[in-house]
């Protein structure tokens, strides 16, 4: 009976529990639920909690169609004036902004805060946090038992260390690492950004105790928030540069210190991924009053992929999702955007990273914007309301939407998007970061391709015949579009230039292309420009390619790699060792691209480069020398059309420009006549030593170490030259765009740690070991399975 009485007297409990429990959800249900309608009201009203006393709303009468659904405003409101920087602040609140790029300059609207409060600078709240986070594979650390090796292991010379090179390296580098530490000695009062970017160099070349040292400075930095003189961070280039320089020096010494110093600035940095879409803001003014908002309508697709490795890596290191989280998303932004540019598979120079389709004012009176989920209200950079469709894209930038222009480079920006692709590949230990996305988000990653033959055969490692191929199509995968990619680059973009040394070499050019839709066919006209320039970033593709053809089990891209990076060596010679910041050339159409004076000299007298003069410019634009189908995109046919009529159009130059009889450009004597348009100069450029270390690290030739001596003979010739002082002193530095002589990091950071590594033993920092990042700091690959040897820190000199 005792056991009866106990169990009753249990259950009376447990339902007192249980009613208490139902009472107290309830409870937080319904303010919940007000907290809700609240803020609907404001978003579809444009209410906003009273200011000085008075209750604010727009005041605009609802359109007719929908009025009995939309609550009308109340009589003592007043007119919202967004141009009121309170009013605007207040607003900003629940609406972000839509920018296509920071405030500037003479508006009140500056992008800074003069009445911030540091506590609130430090502890920061996100406006549009993660619900899920999106996580590092499980078992990222297993390698598969077929994972391709990167690194050769049969090296024609050996792979031994060549002490003389690198004696002479060491010497450089420390003559111009304390030469620019004595110009610019590092203090607490902001992050010692040169500093950082030497850390692994220095370890890398054995100097223990200078590293110590600067250990020390760095304990003494915060990096949770930026000297508050600094109003803008530019993301992508701390995350690089700093971040990777703490990342890469901790893999190296594990020293905790570093570790802690990098999830500081990487909690710092994930501040600009608190968008909407989790699409950073690349130039963050992490001051200003106005803070929620869009990313910019105008950014670089390369810089956002530019701070993958770090972010993954720290990942790793922490076994915390947040930061792979953020690099994820914009990967899988990237995926789903491959369609929307007029060349598939390559993104231009700029982008509308909001992915904001803006409703028209038939849609918003039709009541789409309350219907569809995805439709944010949103205030422009006209301080008007707008309602963004968010697509999950990148868009056309508003520019080149409205000129129906894009502008296609592989420079440095350009060809990142796909080097860091295959790098996090490596990093993840072939974990595809596109088929994660696709795992958290399988229905955006599937492609309808009804009667699509030609999306088939695009597939160049689908062995089966394209008509019994599924009308399903999985895109994203990043073998795939890296082999698409890499298609397009060598369809549409490589050329031969006319140089005085005959060869015939690969470059490649940037695009241009303008776009006009046909109603009557259906179809979508493209037309293609080369503009046969030309950059040394580009360069840089080489050794991507390099890694893709182990990764990927092509050795097309190798072949491939190597045309790249003979042909900018050979581009670095004609110059004797100066790196111009762009060349614009002649193409060559014959056989022998021997360039000769008397012909150039005739093509413009005969008015070839005239194209301002030129009468039928549009016409020839569009008068077919080739055609090729591009793709079937919701019933529209897109064509790409390459015109007769190439190049830029502002180079327009006649005989006058000429000294016909020395051969000379008058404004510009210094311009070699085979060149049409020629940038700055540059001495210490990474790009091309960069591509030597990889080509000789994964085909073991030792031609590739002999063009390193040739480049950086020349290059301490040209510094010796240039900057000599008395008594034989002489600088390293080079001219910025003010022609202020500047050393930049990358000069420690890159182009003398690639050197040094080019004549290393060829067991030091393999490329199985690290992965090389775009500032050139070594990610340390988690391996569990293989037993590979571990780079020395110190020298072996």
């Amino acid at each position: 009976m005792s056991l009866l009485r106990l169990i009753q007297l249990g259950a009376r409990k447990l339902q007192s529990v249980l009613l208490l429990g139902v009472t107290i959800c309830l409870l937080f249900y319904y303010t919940f639920e007000n907290e809700i309608d609240m803020l609907n009201s404001y978003a579809e009203n444009d209410y906003m909690p009273s200011i000085n006393g008075a209750a604010i709303s727009q005041g605009v009468e609802p359109d007719s169609n929908v009025q009995n659904e939309l609550p009308k405003p109340k009589p003592e409101a007043v007119t919202i004036d967004l141009r009121d920087p309170k009013v605007l602040k207040e607003k900003n609140k629940y609406f972000p902004l839509l920018l296509s790029s920071p405030w500037r300059g003479s508006t009140r609207f500056q992008d800074s805060w003069n009445n911030f409060e540091l506590v609130d600078l430090k502890n920061y709240k996100e406006k549009h946090a993660v619900l899920n986070e999106i996580s590092l594979p499980l078992n990222f650390q297993q390698i598969p038992p077929d994972y391709a090796q990167v690194q050769t292991s049969v090296f024609e010379d050996g792979g031994h260390q060549e002490k003389k090179a690198l004696r002479e390296i060491k010497q450089l580098f420390l003559k111009s690492w304390e030469q620019d530490q004595m110009s610019n000695p590092d203090t607490t009062e902001g992050w010692p950004l040169s500093l950082i970017d030497s850390l692994d160099t220095l370890l890398i070349m054995g100097e223990t105790q200078k590293f110590q040292k600067a250990v020390e400075i760095l304990s003494t930095v915060d990096f949770s928030t930026p000297a508050l003189p600094e109003d803008s961070i530019d993301i992508p280039d701390v995350t690089t540069r700093v971040l990777g320089g703490l990342i890469s020096a901790y893999d190296l010494s594990k020293d905790p210190i570093l570790l802690s110093k990098s999830k500081q600035l990487a909690n710092f940095i994930l501040r600009a991924f608190d968008t909407p879409n989790r699409i950073p803001i690349l130039q963050y003014f992490w001051k200003t009053e106005y803070g929620n908002r869009f990313p910019y309508q105008y950014l670089s697709v390369g810089a956002l992929t530019n701070m993958a490795l770090e972010l993954t890596r720290l990942s790793q290191i922490t076994n915390t999702n947040k930061y792979f989280d953020a690099i994820q998303r914009i990967f899988q932004t990237m995926a789903l955007s491959l369609d929307e540019f007029s060349i598939e598979h390559l993104f231009p120079t700029r982008v509308d990273g909001s992915g904001c389709r803006i409703l028209t004012a038939h849609e918003v009176s039709s009541g789409h914007h309350l219907r569809n989920p995805k439709v944010m209200k949103s205030i422009d950079q006209n301080l008007e309301f707008v309602h963004c469709h968010q697509t999950g894209k990148f868009l056309i930038s508003p520019r080149d939407w409205e000129k129906k222009e894009q502008l296609f480079k592989m420079d440095f920006q350009g060809q990142s998007v796909y080097a860091n692709m295959v790098k996090i590949f490596h990093l993840l230990n072939g974990h595809d970061i596109l088929m994660i996305s696709k795992t958290y988000h399988p229905k955006e990653h599937e492609v309808e391709l009804e009667n699509s033959r030609e999306k088939a055969v695009d597939d160049p490692k689908n062995n089966k015949p394209a008509s019994e191929q599924s009308n399903k199509i999985q895109l994203h995968d990043s073998q795939q579009l890296f082999s698409i990619a890499m298609h397009k680059v060598r369809n549409l973009m490589l050329y031969r230039p006319l140089t005085p040394a005959g060869e015939n070499l690969t470059l490649i050019s940037s695009l241009q292309t303008n776009t006009r839709a046909s109603p009557a066919t259906n179809e979508l006209q493209v037309e293609v420009t080369k503009l046969f320039d030309m950059n040394y970033e580009s360069c840089s593709l080489a050794a991507t390619l390099g890694l893709a053809s182990s990764l990927f089990n092509d050795t097309e891209y190798l072949t491939f790699a190597k045309e790249i990076a003979h042909s900018y060596y050979n581009m670095v010679k004609l110059f004797d060792g100066i790196y111009q910041e762009e060349l614009y050339l002649d193409p060559c159409e014959k056989q022998n691209c021997l360039f000769n004076k008397d012909d150039k000299i005739q093509d413009i007298a005969d008015g070839r480069y005239a194209h301002a003069s030129t009468s039928g410019i549009e016409e020839s634009k569009v008068r077919m020398s080739g055609s090729q189908k591009e793709d079937e995109h919701d019933g529209i046919l897109k064509i790409l059309m390459f015109g007769l009529s190439q190049g830029l159009d502002d180079l327009s130059y006649n005989i006058d420009d000429i000294n016909v009889e020395s051969g000379e450009w008058k404004a510009d004597p210094s311009r070699p006549l085979w060149v049409n348009k020629m940038g700055k100069k540059s001495l210490l450029s990474p790009n091309v030593i960069e591509s030597m270390f990889y080509m000789y690290r994964i085909t073991g030739e030792s031609r590739w170490r002999q063009m390193g001596r040739d480049l950086l003979e020349m290059t301490i010739k040209i510094l010796k030259a240039t900057h000599s002082g008395a008594k034989g002193v002489w600088k390293v530095g080079e001219s910025d765009e003010e022609d202020n002589w500047v050393l930049p990091s990358s000069w420690f950071s890159q182009t003398l740690k690639y050197y040094y590594l080019l004549f290393s033993d060829v067991e030091d920092f393999t490329l199985d070991e690290y992965i090389y990042t775009a500032g050139g700091h070594l990610m340390k690959r988690d391996l569990k399975k293989r037993n590979l040897k571990s780079g020395n820190v110190a020298s072996k000199m």
